[in-house]
């Protein structure tokens, strides 16, 4: 799985500044690391590159190589055989009994979007509760 250009890798968490942060930090081990380097998205092959989505090197798909998607943000379609989430519950996602509804709702969802159940999910956090 770790050697595999076509992989999609999705980070969610509470907040999509914080996944943000997250693809910025895998971007900068692509781009510091040496044996990493090769990884690094190309401008002429039009790869990704942005805040939230990149693409590694070679790969070739609709789908980023990585991407962050807060968990209130949009999820269905999104496809990933790895997807990291991280401290999707918080204060400010889990005070109100709504907002508990809407977190209990939404990550269910991470089933579908982790290839429909085939891929990898890791879930990080805290219970707030």
């Amino acid at each position: 799985m770790d050697r595999d250009p076509g992989l999609n890798v999705i980070f969610s968490s509470s907040s999509q500044a914080f996944c943000k942060n997250l693809v910025g930090l895998a971007r900068m081990v692509i781009d510091t690391t040496p044996w990493y380097r090769h990884l690094s998205p190309r401008r002429e092959a039009r790869e990704r590159s942005g805040a939230i989505e990149i693409d590694v090197a070679g790969h070739r798909g609709k789908d980023p190589s990585i991407a962050a998607v807060s968990v209130t943000s949009q999820l269905t379609g999104r496809r990933g055989g790895l997807v990291i989430v991280d401290d999707v519950e918080t204060p400010e996602t889990s005070m109100s009994k709504p907002q508990r509804n809407l977190l209990q709702a939404r990550v269910p969802e991470y089933f579908n979007v982790a290839y429909k159940g085939s891929g990898q999910i890791i879930f990080l956090g805290t219970p707030q509760h």
